[in-house]
């Protein structure tokens, strides 16, 4: 489902480099782009008992002007939060091919939240969403 909803935001938002897991792979970089999106697996409570997961991501926007890494949190989150019955497209990481998934809901669990700079002096911003789908 990860790839699948990473794949979801790569169609809504084409214009913008997005990464998957990834603070590691960009520290790791020696040019690393000022103005990105980090899409990161989080920890959730698992619910046996329902048929459905709930997984949780994490979103972090970053750009050098505060403004502009404020409006890309902004607009992620008015375009995927509160959403439900998302269609996420099948993706391909690595060979490995996750067919496409239908959400039963995408809710944000908080709103845009300023991080502050990093040490380049580019601003960051989270958010973290719950993403809940059938898991049959």
């Amino acid at each position: 489902m990860f790839y699948n909803f990473v794949q979801y935001l790569r169609d809504e938002f084409p214009a913008e480099l997005i990464y998957s897991n990834g603070r590691i792979k960009i520290a790791g970089q020696t040019v690393i782009p000022d103005r990105n999106i980090l899409v990161n697996e989080s920890g959730g409570g698992e619910q046996p008992w329902t048929q459905y997961a709930q997984p949780t991501v994490q979103i972090i926007t970053r750009d050098f002007a505060v403004t502009d890494a404020r409006k890309l949190a902004w607009d992620i989150y008015k375009k995927i939060s509160s959403k439900f019955g998302q269609q996420f497209p099948l993706a391909t990481v690595d060979g490995i091919v996750y067919n496409a998934i239908q959400s039963a809901q995408i809710t944000g669990i908080q709103e845009p939240f300023n991080l502050g700079a990093d040490d380049e002096g580019r601003f960051e911003f989270t958010t973290n969403y719950k993403i809940i789908y059938n898991r049959v």
